[in-house]
């Protein structure tokens, strides 16, 4: 599995809903059903959530079920269409690593310290337009130190064939434009008002550096597009996950022909 989702579900996260967007929610919505897979062990607890598509669509339900299992590692070699097998073979794959990790970090502990694992990934439907629909993928884990990790990926499928909407339907960030929009919603999440106020909470001098463009995939949304930061990747622990949500009318012009197309369904 991949180091990257060694990471702890937050509790602002555990809100993100399958409500549908007020984009307008498409007639033929995409159903799901929620399973969910628990493994508990004597060295620590492990959980999979996922909200398992059902359509008649085989290409959109594939890529949705392609998406958890890459979340999940991308090891599953088995026909993924057995959602459940799926679930539980990753289910004893984590449990045995972290198993591993704290049999080892037992061995250069305290006599009698007790340290317990723990993995939890919630792959559920966030929300809905007639032309697209939403993903998140939000993965908690504990493997020992201070604090857990967590991470938020998401994903925003097509629905006539399962396409991802990623940042190759988006212009380069260094568009004229697109990085200010970023810089002036960081600034909303910081409740800051000058670029040298928001450098103070970043990790990256403005004056100096440029903004990075997020790790992961921007998404829609209900409100517009969101771009989220991870823990570290531009603020300390403390910040949590910096987000900006840009409004669609804004962030129009910074789409390809491909993903302004799906705004109009």
């Amino acid at each position: 599995m991949k180091q990257v989702f060694y990471i702890l579900l937050t509790g602002a996260l555990l809100g993100l809903t399958s409500a549908g967007c007020h984009r307008g929610q498409a007639q033929d919505g995409l159903k799901t059903t929620t399973d969910s897979v628990v493994k508990k062990t004597a060295w620590g607890n492990y959980k999979i959530v996922f909200d398992v598509p059902e359509s008649d669509n085989r290409w959109l339900e594939n890529a949705v079920i392609e998406y958890a299992s890459e979340t999940l590692g991308g090891t599953y070699a088995a026909d993924a269409s057995h959602v459940r097998e799926m679930l539980e073979a990753y289910g004893d794959s984590i449990a045995r690593e972290y198993d591993g990790i704290g049999k080892e970090l037992m061995e250069v502990h305290t006599p009698g310290d007790t340290i317990k694992m723990e993995f939890e990934a919630r792959i559920t439907k966030r929300c809905e337009a007639p032309g697209w629909v939403t993903y998140d993928a939000v993965c908690y884990a504990y493997s020992g130190g201070a604090h857990g990790m967590t991470q938020a990926d998401g994903a925003t499928f097509r629905k006539t064939d399962g396409r991802r909407i990623g940042w190759e339907s988006f212009k380069p960030f260094d568009t004229e434009g697109f990085r200010e929009l970023m810089t002036d919603g960081l600034k909303k999440y910081f409740e800051v008002g000058t670029d040298e106020e928001l450098s103070e909470h970043l990790l990256i001098d403005l004056k100096t550096g440029l903004l990075p463009p997020p790790e992961t995939n921007p998404v829609f949304g209900k409100d517009g597009v969101t771009f989220t930061y991870q823990q570290y990747e531009i603020a300390a622990y403390a910040y949590g996950m910096p987000s900006v949500t840009v409004p669609y009318a804004a962030i129009r012009p910074y789409l390809s022909a491909t993903a302004a197309s799906l705004l109009n369904d």
